[in-house]
């Protein structure tokens, strides 16, 4: 099958559809473009590659030139209030479309009223979400503007006008509103961010599109509202089409094509014997992490450039952690490697200082480990004063 879809990562790098989703990214685009329903989910376990799937999507949507916008959640839960990053996501949606500008500016008034600000307790939502020229602006047009808008009006209202404001003014053509990530974010503001969106599921041709892993939704569902909850019917309040993401396979022959072809020949056979072991766990981290296929080429270069050799399964597993961490956290990785070098007489080391993400990390191989040690410290020593020596 021939490659045709590119998306841009993070880092702003073209990238491959490596995994060949031609055919499954047809399909859902059909699905979204064919249906008249307000909210869907794209739903799929850890390690499935959601977030590279929708941003190829977005190429389709590029191409047929339809209004979208994308939410990463996970970045914007250290707010307390879902709807600043509806507004947040809105607000930079505006200003990279001129043409809507002065359309919606009236009613940007509106929705940063001071006294909506301070009834919803948005005191700081003026540094927040709108920076210095926001501010300027609230303040260069604090008059008669802001008593127009009616007691009985919210926040919610507002948005919805402007929402319909683009859709009249781009032909009745539908906007779409992607909102990844919602299984890493804080369960009570995943669940708000449901409850907040519901607010505007009536507005024609807006279309939510929800990203996450629904089992671990469910358990978000579950542990806010009790056991004893149908988390079914809990979710059915608020998506009404949910597409399936079967993508596994794809990605894990891709993992084993990875391993098996590309750095096979620089790996020592017991490092490669426990990547191929722990392929499940290597899947489950990049999805927990986001990483992309691309950061994963890169950490397996990491892994191969050291190699590390040991036949014994905890070292492994933790030589492959601190990898993790020091590519998703390399400051946390230092701290751990000053304080080994700091200590490096002392061979009975028994804590690690900044260790909770590297456990995190750990605990991932253990379901898949013999006899897992409870923590690998005592491994990451060996680690340390090998590399030490040797590098």
């Amino acid at each position: 099958m021939s490659i045709i879809y590119k998306f841009t990562d993070e880092n702003k790098n073209e990238c491959d559809d490596l995994l060949e989703s031609e055919y499954i990214l047809n399909e859902f685009d059909t699905l979204v473009d064919n249906s008249n329903y307000s909210v869907y989910a794209l739903s799929s376990g850890w390690g499935t590659g959601k977030t590279s799937f929708i941003k190829m999507w977005e190429t389709i949507l590029k191409s047929k030139n339809k209004r979208f916008f994308y939410i990463d959640a996970f970045k914007m839960d250290y707010e307390t209030e879902p709807f600043l990053m509806l507004l947040s996501a809105f607000r930079d949606f505006i200003n990279t479309n001129q043409g809507l500008k002065n359309e919606i500016l009236d009613k940007f008034k509106k929705i940063f009223t001071l006294r909506n600000i301070t009834k919803l307790g948005f005191n700081i939502l003026i540094d927040k979400v709108g920076g210095n020229a926001l501010k300027d602006f609230i303040d260069n047009t604090l008059d008669n503007c802001f008593d127009t808008i009616s007691e009985e009006k919210s926040l919610y209202d507002e948005l919805s006008s402007s929402l319909e404001t683009i859709i009249n003014k781009s032909d009745n053509l539908p906007l779409h509103i992607i909102i990844d990530e919602l299984d890493r974010c804080r369960p009570d503001f995943a669940l708000e961010t449901l409850e907040r969106i519901k607010h505007i599921f009536h507005i024609k041709n807006v279309k939510f599109i929800l990203v996450y892993n629904e089992e671990v939704l469910k358990s978000m569902i579950k542990t806010k509202y009790g056991i004893e909850v149908d988390t079914e019917r809990y979710l059915h309040k608020f998506v009404q089409k949910t597409y399936i993401l079967n993508n596994t396979k794809r990605l894990e022959t891709w993992y084993t094509q990875e391993v098996e072809n590309k750095i096979e020949p620089y790996l020592s056979d017991n490092i490669l014997y426990f990547l191929r072991k722990y392929s499940t766990s290597m899947l489950v981290i990049k999805e927990r992490y986001g990483l992309t296929l691309r950061d994963m080429k890169q950490l397996f270069a990491n892994i191969k450039q050291f190699n590390y050799d040991s036949s014994n399964e905890v070292t492994v597993a933790s030589f492959i952690s601190l990898e993790v961490l020091r590519f998703i956290d390399n400051k946390e990785y230092e701290s751990i490697q000053r304080y080994f070098r700091l200590n490096i007489e002392d061979n009975s080391l028994t804590t690690i200082p900044s260790n909770d993400k590297l456990l995190e990390i750990y605990n991932f191989f253990k379901p898949y480990m013999k006899n897992p040690a409870e923590t690998p410290y005592a491994s990451v020593y060996h680690i340390f004063n090998y590399l030490y020596i040797n590098y």
